[in-house]
């Protein structure tokens, strides 16, 4: 061996020893830190105060907490039924409307949206079906433009997940309008099941002052 090569072995051998050194240290330190949490006293009326003591901010449980401090997740659904091989009338003239209430228990904090269809057709998830939506008891709409249903997932474990978050307040009712983006005058027939379901998810808040947020929310501006 010559002793270059002799000098390469030394210094990964010593670099090796680093690194059991480093974890050696990094094990006595777990150690230390779980002897620490095994003979800690909780505080049961601050349970949240002392578990963001040792969590990080990503692994803090929500449903811990104060009553107004728990958050929860949460789903509502809406279902569309335009029937078998339904022709679809473009103006928007082929339409339905259904809603969800959010109950006066929390407020909740819309997040995301999937959807699914009964038939994998011109009917279903092939149509030029769209959708509005909008917060009836502040008149907010979600969207400017109705949005065409193939730009939401399909996948109700991962929904689309909206830019900004959306707030309904307690008892709000939410309007879901389910219509078309062909043009007025065209008639298009389809095949299949015009059977639709929208998932809406979200995390249950409460709101303590309620009149506070109302008051900031505006109707928009008409013209």
């Amino acid at each position: 061996m010559d002793a270059q090569t002799l000098a390469q072995v030394q210094a990964e051998m010593d670099s090796l020893m680093r690194t059991r050194q480093q974890l050696r240290a990094d094990e006595r330190g777990l150690k230390a830190r779980s002897a620490a949490l095994a003979t800690t006293q909780v505080n049961r009326t601050d349970l949240r105060g002392a578990l963001q003591e040792y969590l990080p901010p990503h692994l803090m449980p929500g449903n811990v907490g104060g009553f107004n401090c728990v958050t929860w997740p949460f789903w509502f659904q809406v279902n569309f039924d335009f029937g078998t091989n339904p022709t679809i009338t473009g103006g928007n003239v082929t339409n339905q409307t259904q809603n969800f209430q959010v109950t006066q228990e929390s407020a909740i904090l819309l997040l995301g949206i999937s959807r699914q269809a009964a038939a994998y057709s011109t009917a279903g998830h092939l149509g030029p079906w769209s959708i509005t939506i909008r917060d009836n008891q502040s008149s907010r709409q979600f969207n400017d433009q109705p949005i065409p249903i193939q730009m939401i997932s399909t996948f109700a474990g991962c929904p689309t997940k909206l830019p900004v978050a959306m707030l309904f307040m307690p008892n709000a009712i939410v309007s879901c309008a389910m219509g078309n983006w062909l043009p007025a005058g065209v008639a298009q027939p389809t095949i299949g099941s015009g059977a639709q379901q929208f998932s809406f998810f979200g995390y249950r808040i409460r709101i303590e002052d309620q009149e506070k947020v109302l008051s900031s929310v505006f109707a928009p501006y008409s013209g």
